[in-house]
């Protein structure tokens, strides 16, 4: 009993590093699709080789970085997530995420640093920090068209292409990430 429960802990912890994966993979890939760049941190996950985090160091101009490149490219870790797992991906950012997220925000929890709260984050600083329905409106059409750049088979083989190779060495440099885009490029481009 021992030995299954322990298995059963190495294969959670490995499931968890593989959605890291993904999840740091969609936010490079769509970032890099909407101007942004990876500087010298590169991307990282936890759980292999030295990483102790996830990360992904994205980076854009001031002129690049717009709501639209913003939220799109935050929402893709996590609708990268349910695409993988098979959950519904309409629900990642629905109204009960986004409201919960907010009141914890009102309440004083500024320090959450999560892709919930750098979407509302991101919408909120165009509307001079008042929560709208609007807002709302804006979330879940930020929502679809993530899910709608997600579902594009190129895109896709490049997500899973990047996650892949972070679950063999942990962590990315800049080359070593457009190495891995230009080969799936080459090999997937005429789909």
């Amino acid at each position: 009993d021992q030995k299954k429960k322990v298995l059963g802990n190495m294969k959670r912890d490995m499931n968890t590093v593989k959605v890291g994966a993904y999840h740091e993979a969609a936010h490079v890939v769509v970032g890099m699709m909407f101007k942004h760049y990876l500087d010298s941190r590169g991307v990282e996950i936890a759980g292999v080789g030295t990483g102790n985090q996830d990360l992904s160091g994205l980076c854009c101009t001031v002129q690049d970085n717009t709501e639209e490149n913003s939220v799109i490219t935050l929402m893709a870790g996590r609708i990268a997530e349910s695409k993988l797992s098979g959950k519904p991906l309409r629900h990642c950012f629905d109204k009960g995420v986004i409201l919960y997220a907010l009141e914890m925000m009102c309440r004083g929890y500024a320090d959450l640093q999560g892709d919930t709260e750098g979407v509302i984050q991101a919408i909120m600083d165009e509307v001079n920090n008042k929560f709208t329905p609007e807002i709302m409106e804006k979330i879940e059409n930020y929502q679809e068209q993530t899910i709608e750049i997600l579902d594009r088979p190129l895109v896709w083989k490049s997500i899973t292409a990047v996650a892949e190779q972070l679950l063999v060495v942990g962590k990315m440099s800049p080359d070593e990430l457009d190495e891995v885009l230009q080969s799936v490029n080459q090999r997937y481009s005429g789909e």
